[in-house]
């Protein structure tokens, strides 16, 4: 049974910081498809929507900084819970860039999303698949530091 959970733990310790760096380097990928007129796309990446979606690189940033920054091994719980903070903030951060551009899209002139037929593209859904895993790493390594208690 021991032997179980260190091997979750051991889990839980690398799954967190591989979760933030799928995020991060989702983010350079392709993040929002608008399509036009007689079927072309253009593709956008987090860089160039910029904006408050530089936040995502930040917020695997801090996860990083949580679980290799924090050392020691009755630091455990609070590694786990920053990283938990910082991965919920980015999932939060991907959604609302989402509904905001499902709201509005547009230059001068705001125009709704289904005018250009926004979409998310791979950057977004590996972002969001980042964000989760480390999300449930942590979650994990909290409850298995309550166990241990």
């Amino acid at each position: 049974m021991e032997l179980r959970r260190r091997r979750a733990a051991a889990a839980a310790g690398l799954l967190r910081p591989l979760g933030a760096l799928i995020a991060a380097g989702c983010f350079f990928l392709p993040y929002v498809r608008l399509l036009r007129v007689f079927g072309a796309s253009v593709t956008l990446s987090g860089p160039r929507i910029g904006g408050a979606l530089w936040l995502v690189p930040a917020t695997a940033l801090a996860i990083l900084l949580a679980h290799f920054g924090i050392r020691g091994a009755g630091h455990h719980r609070l590694r786990a819970a920053l990283s938990a903070g910082a991965a919920l903030l980015g999932l939060l951060l991907l959604f609302a860039v989402v509904l905001r551009l499902h709201h509005r899209v547009g230059f001068v002139i705001h125009f709704s999303a289904a005018t250009f037929g926004v979409r998310p593209a791979g950057g977004w859904l590996g972002s969001l698949v980042g964000f989760s895993i480390s999300l449930a790493a942590a979650l994990s390594g909290l409850g298995e530091g309550a166990r241990r208690r």
